[in-house]
């Protein structure tokens, strides 16, 4: 057997070349006949004039330059380092002997692209298979490992032909690499070569990018509200892996879709290389659970050191805004847009919310008939995204609204904050009245949270639809026991103002130096200090009765703080919320019950009855009644305005939303199953809510110490099953259905919905226009004072009066003795009340007319809303 190069020499004793097809081809070498191993000695170039045999002889070198070897008359570039790992998965560049006809050396320049992208393929499989780099990237060794297979097949045929065909040339050898492997070889090579420069890239400026990286992810959040928390980790890949890898892939394609064989084989090779990745997707997506133990998928799971585990319990709402992190680095096409990301972010979140909760390690319980991503490329990717979403929120708002009972908390936080039944906080008001009309710096606070715990025990209402769903501890324990009632250094209008004067900010200037984070994100911290008792604390500053700011009313807090999963819904920040509208509702009941007592000192009172006053001092007294009657009227027209035409009305809308959640909830089934056998009672009783799955930190109810409803999760896991199915009937849920249940059957649609209800009542309620809250305030202040004077003027109005005097100048000697009862005192005493209540009337005038106007300009230009309010004070006070 002779090869072509030998046929060619004549008499010389022939060397057989042959490369042979072994696993590895490093291990290929040169096989004499013989079975002797010799080097053989090339002939020079200059001393063959023969075309044929040149050409035989390059041939015999390319077929070992194609898997990376030198030749004869091909070797490495000096350039070549292969001690250098960006050298070696470049690949070698190769040089030909200078002496080889032009026509031969054009055509074997063009081959030899193909060794050196075999060579760095070789190279990157042995580099870059290795746990670090992830399961992508393992996958794609994988596959460059059985295409490299796949090219020493075709070099091996190639040899044969070379051997065997005295017709084979260099022209053949190109058109059959061009045929077989140039478009396959040359993608993976630029793709491989593009992981491995990013992955060089992020181990050289690993620290210098990490905060470059912050600052661009929350520049991004504060141009996208609401996703702060989303992007506050990026979770930045130290090396391209996972989503970079895909991503990669995905540009290249974008890149070659007019080219269809190219977008034909990058096609497949990026759904083989993301079956991991869809595996890791299909869990998160049905389980709630990261299967990723080389950290490249999407979604991130921090650890929370063992130290800090019960500090985070305690703010479970904190943690689970912590606890999973969308990587923002890597993200891929299809899931780009943040309305995709949340959704891939909660649905996990949700179900790790639900197994918590109810103490479920897996959901294999509930018997669905689940949809599986195949391909993260196929079409409806979205679709079965958004019914894994679904899923999770009808699990999760079944758990909130028939476990947590959530129609009723928020009936509960309404009469609470918002004073649906006033009743005890009328009564609260009327014990501590002495208290909250003092200095804030003065006052016994542990009275007053006496006071407001006695009067709480009857606050709370408790509505349940469904009767068999009661338990031991409901939401009025909950909400009782979680109540803190104190007294702020901080009044409600500084409160106010805070909130108003928050600017706007430019994302792109504000980290340029000219603005300090810190101080920014500790701004709203500030005035949130509460004050002690006065024996306890510093003396009171310029303490003035006539303003409303220095009363310990204004001052007053309440706050609520609701355990896991709750609080995850009413977020501290909607919580704010219920606390600034019950600061101004309780500052309006207060100056109302002053009102109250006022009117009963005015009227009621020996004093202010004597038959037998002077005209002009009846007279007086009749306009000082009609001045006082104005202001309850201005107050009961504000108060009204509240409660029905802001908190009413926005309310209702609300809890019909709520009601009709709730029904829909009810008359669903838990599970999400298609053309599933109905689960029984008898066999749907092991599992679930027994704290014997695998579940973290599950007790024997189901619930571990994120929860406080000790006997809720058993209630919620019978009903589980009760919903699951019922008599001689199958229940089955479409994606369809869920899809149409999508929009109600939501939690942040509910979130959005509560917010929506809490935001209108901050907007209406004159809080959020200066120039609104300081009218206003200037009204409540008159009123106090007005309320003061009156009560003060008593002894001034016996002092007007001879038979009063006497009277009482018998009664309480020492208060009177040395008081003068001439005509001149007494006039100057009724000069004084007279002017007094002509000051009054002027500024009350004033004032009202003022905050009319200022309503109306804001309501005609900014809030319908408050048209109402100025229509009603308009016809309350025509004269204004």
């Amino acid at each position: 057997m002779t090869s072509f190069l030998s046929s060619q020499i004549g008499d010389l004793e022939p060397d057989i070349v042959s490369l042979l097809e072994v696993s590895k081809l490093v291990e290929s070498c040169v096989h004499r006949s013989s079975g002797r191993t010799t080097r053989i000695r090339p002939q020079l170039l200059k001393d063959i004039e023969d075309l044929t045999i040149q050409q035989g002889l390059i041939i015999k070198d390319l077929l070992f330059v194609l898997l990376g070897y030198e030749g004869c008359y091909i070797r490495y570039s000096d350039k070549y380092n292969p001690s250098n790992s960006d050298s070696r998965i470049a690949g070698p560049d190769f040089k030909i002997a200078k002496h080889l006809d032009i026509s031969l050396k054009s055509l074997s320049r063009r081959l030899l692209k193909y060794g050196k992208y075999y060579s760095g393929l070789t190279e990157f499989v042995q580099i870059y298979d290795k746990p670090r780099y992830g399961r992508v990237v393992q996958r794609l060794c994988y596959c460059v490992t059985q295409f490299l297979n796949y090219y020493q097949k075709v070099i091996l045929e190639l040899e044969n032909e070379f051997k065997y065909n005295a017709n084979f040339n260099l022209n053949l050898l190109e058109t059959h690499m061009n045929q077989q492997v140039t478009i396959k070889l040359s993608h993976l090579y630029d793709i491989v070569n593009s992981i491995h420069d990013i992955s060089q890239h992020r181990l050289s400026h690993i620290h210098d990018n990490n905060f470059d990286d912050f600052l661009s992810n929350v520049k991004r959040s504060l141009h996208e509200p609401g996703i702060i928390e989303t992007y506050s980790n990026s979770g930045r890949f130290d090396v391209c892996k996972g989503g970079l890898v895909l991503k990669v892939l995905q540009d290249r394609i974008n890149v070659y879709k007019g080219d269809f064989d190219s977008l034909d084989y990058l096609t497949e090779l990026f759904d083989s290389i993301s079956e991991d990745y869809v595996t890791m997707l299909n869990k998160w997506l049905s389980e709630g659970v990261i299967d990723d133990p080389f950290d490249e998928f999407l979604i991130r799971e921090k650890p929370v050191p063992e130290s800090l585990v019960e500090l985070f319990n305690e703010k479970s709402e904190h943690f689970w805004n912590e606890l999973f992190i969308l990587r923002s680095d890597g993200t891929i096409q299809q899931f780009n847009g943040v309305d995709m990301q949340l959704k891939l972010l909660n649905t996990g979140k949700y179900l790790n919310i639900f197994k918590l909760c109810t103490g479920l390690s897996n959901f294999q319980s509930l018997n669905e008939t689940l949809p599986t991503i195949t391909k993260i490329n196929s079409v409806d990717l979205e679709l079965k995204i958004n019914y894994f979403y679904n899923r999770a929120n009808k699990l999760l708002m079944k758990l909130l609204f028939e476990g947590f009972y959530f129609q009723s908390l928020v009936h509960n936080l309404q009469s609470i904050f918002l004073f649906e039944n006033s009743y005890n906080i009328d009564r609260f008001i009327d014990k501590s009245f002495n208290e909250l009309k003092r200095d804030r710096y003065s006052i016994s606070l542990s009275r007053i949270q006496k006071n407001y715990s006695e009067t709480n025990n009857s606050i709370c209402k408790f509505e349940i639809v469904d009767e068999n769903l009661k338990t031991e501890t409901s939401i009025i324990d909950i909400l009782r026991q979680n109540q803190k009632l104190t007294v702020s250094s901080s009044n409600f209008y500084e409160v106010a103002k805070e909130i108003m004067n928050v600017q706007a900010f430019d994302a792109d200037t504000v980290f340029q130096g000219d603005s300090d984070l810190q101080q920014i994100l500790a701004r709203s911290l500030e005035n949130r200090r509460p004050v002690q008792s006065a024996d306890s604390n510093r003396e009171s500053i310029g303490y003035d009765l006539n303003h409303s700011d220095l009363y310990t009313i204004s001052s007053i807090d309440l706050m609520v703080t609701l355990p896991f999963p709750l609080n995850l819904i009413i977020s501290r920040e909607l919580a704010y919320h219920y606390e600034l509208m019950f600061k101004l509702q309780i500052i309006i009941k207060f100056i109302s019950k002053y009102n109250d007592l006022t009117w009963r000192e005015i009227t009621s009172t020996t004093v202010w009855q004597f038959p037998r006053f002077q005209p002009h001092i009846n007279k007086w007294i009749l306009r000082s009644r009609m001045l006082h009657t104005r202001m309850r009227d201005l107050i009961n027209e504000i108060h009204t305005y509240l409660n029905y035409d802001v908190i009413g009305t926005g309310f209702k809308k609300f809890s019909d939303v709520l009601a009709a959640t709730q029904e829909s909830l009810l008359n669903s089934e838990l599970g999400s199953t298609d053309d599933s056998p109905s689960v029984t009672g008898s066999n749907a009783g092991t599992g679930i809510g027994t704290g014997t799955g695998t579940g973290t930190g599950t007790n024997g109810t189901g619930f571990n110490s994120f929860g406080r409803f000790n006997n809720t999760n058993d209630i919620f896991t019978s009903k589980i099953f009760n919903s699951q199915t019922q008599k001689g009937r199958t229940t089955s849920t479409s994606v369809k259905q869920l899809q149409q249940q999508g929009n109600l059957i939501n939690v942040s649609n509910l979130k959005s919905k509560l917010s929506e209800y809490l935001n209108g009542l901050i907007n209406d309620s004159l809080i959020t226009k200066p120039e609104l809250l300081n009218r206003l305030k200037s009204l409540f202040d008159l009123i106090i004072s007005y309320d003061h004077f009156l009560t003060r003027l008593k002894t001034t109005i016996i002092l007007c009066n001879e038979e009063l005097f006497s009277r009482y100048s018998r009664e309480y000697p020492d208060k009177f003795n040395d008081k003068l009862m001439d005509t001149e005192s007494v006039n100057g005493r009724f000069s004084y009340m007279n002017n007094q209540l002509k000051e009054y009337f002027e500024a009350f005038g004033d004032y009202l007319t003022d905050f009319i106007v200022a309503l109306r300009e804001y309501g005609e230009s900014e809030n319908k809303s408050i048209l109402i309010l100025t229509e009603k004070l308009e016809a309350c006070f025509p004269e204004t």
